[in-house]
């Protein structure tokens, strides 16, 4: 018998399936047009895609920051090389995809509601949680390469070198940090102060530290004093902290092997011994009962 629940489910699948299919000809339209035009469309599906969104949800109430977002990518190494938009879209399509299968499996009745929750949940989260895991993997790199950075700086300019010469030699390296100074570096060029650098790192990218060594450059510019000893406080303040919270990681990754560890030896005794005891008694219990 058909129901209400299977006329939704149809009208959903076939709703996903046009969206698809829309993205698919809008993709297909555009490489031809560019071929017979010969100019370039830079924008793909995905983007034409989020192009749109920030009015609907602004108009919703809800702001988005493409800026934030595109640095957060950043950070964790633009997986699929994906810009902001792209990532916003794709990220709609996939929780909405994920919702709409689900949904159409649980009013079929292949699964229990328990596992559509499910199968529509880790999807819609893991990716959020993977980019946020390397996200904060690269600003503890980050921050490791600020106080080599501090250091640096420290044995320079107790040498008489200028700081701006060596932030602009720092900027010349491979790592993550280096390509952050390049691009700080340009409005430095363009007539800005050294210190709005570090403030920028630490605004865009989430590295509070960097914040700390923009105020302390601050305060020797507009003061005229020298920042070596500071650099060196600044730096084994940064070292300490740093070996603190790692003493700290990992207490609290010993307590959560120990936790696992009773937990795996509780299941293990019921298995063992109080399973077997339960399955034996249990047909003796319930003609007790009965």
């Amino acid at each position: 018998m058909i129901t209400i629940g299977h006329i939704v489910t149809v009208s959903l699948l076939c709703s996903l399936l046009s969206l698809a299919a829309g993205f698919y000809y809008r993709k297909q339209y555009s490489v031809l047009k560019e071929r017979l035009s010969g100019q370039k469309n830079k924008l793909t599906f995905l983007q034409l895609f989020s192009k749109k969104l920030p009015e609907y949800l602004k108009a919703l109430g809800i702001v988005l920051d493409f800026k934030k977002i595109n640095n957060w990518l950043v950070l964790a190494g633009r997986p699929f090389k994906l810009n902001a938009e792209e990532f916003v879209g794709a990220y709609i399509v996939l929780v909405a995809g994920t919702g709409v299968v689900a949904y159409t499996m649980i009013n079929l009745g292949l699964v229990s509601k328990l596992i559509g929750f499910l199968f529509f949940a880790v999807p819609s989260v893991v990716p959020y949680f993977h980019i946020e895991s390397e996200a904060q993997k690269a600003r503890d790199k980050i921050n490791t390469e600020l106080i080599n950075l501090i250091y640096s700086m420290d044995l320079g300019v107790s040498n008489g070198l200028d700081e701006k010469l060596l932030i602009q030699w720092a900027a010349e390296g491979k790592g993550l940090l280096a390509s952050m100074l390049r691009e700080s570096l340009k409005e430095v060029d363009l007539g800005g102060e050294e210190y709005l650098i570090f403030y920028r790192l630490a605004e865009d990218y989430n590295v509070p530290d960097a914040e700390e060594v923009g105020m302390l450059i601050k305060h020797a510019e507009k003061n005229g004093v020298d920042i070596s000893q500071s650099l060196y406080d600044l730096a084994r303040d940064f070292r300490y902290r740093r070996d603190s919270d790692l003493d700290k990681n990992i207490g609290k990754v010993k307590l959560t092997i120990g936790v696992y560890v009773v937990l795996a030896y509780m299941v293990m005794t019921f298995a063992l011994i109080a399973g077997p005891i339960m399955v034996e008694y249990l047909p003796y219990l319930s003609k007790g009962t009965g």
